[in-house]
């Protein structure tokens, strides 16, 4: 079974969180970098790096333990990225997404056949690099496990 994760996250009245981020936010203005912190507004310099990650938890809408055969994420980067998908039954892995262009692309990537859970939460981040990234959609091939 195919599953994807629609990262509208607003339209799809996802929960998701922003965290490790010492701004309130961030936004792309005239080739300029401006953030947003309680005491003001600042400029962000290239010097800087901005580590950051968002993490979705879902169960997929199916209340059975389930495995992931593989992950495909349709993304956006300027560097490698890293996956770290894991389960309420503490079981988890760190997978690295190498970047193969530039622009838009996909990449497939496997998971531990050794992880199963019902909750599986998907932690995607620009490792420590503070490389920009956007996600498109992330697809997930699922394997439901009986009940018992």
């Amino acid at each position: 079974m195919s599953y994807t994760l629609d990262t509208n996250l607003k339209a799809g009245f996802a929960t998701t969180q922003y965290i490790n981020f010492s701004v309130n936010s961030i936004v792309r203005f005239n080739h300029t970098t401006l953030c947003a912190t309680s005491s003001g507004l600042y400029q962000h310099t290239d010097t800087e790096s901005v580590v950051g990650y968002f993490e979705i938890v879902t169960d997929f809408g199916i209340t059975n333990k389930k495995k992931i055969r593989f992950i495909q994420i349709s993304f956006d980067s300027d560097s490698d990225l890293v996956v770290d998908v894991s389960t309420e039954l503490d079981r988890s892995q760190t997978i690295v997404v190498p970047v193969s262009s530039s622009g838009r692309q996909t990449a497939r990537v496997a998971v531990n056949r050794n992880i199963f859970g019902r909750f599986w939460t998907f932690q995607i981040g620009n490792m420590s690099n503070g490389c920009n990234f956007s996600i498109d959609e992330i697809k997930a091939m699922l394997v439901i496990m009986r009940h018992g």
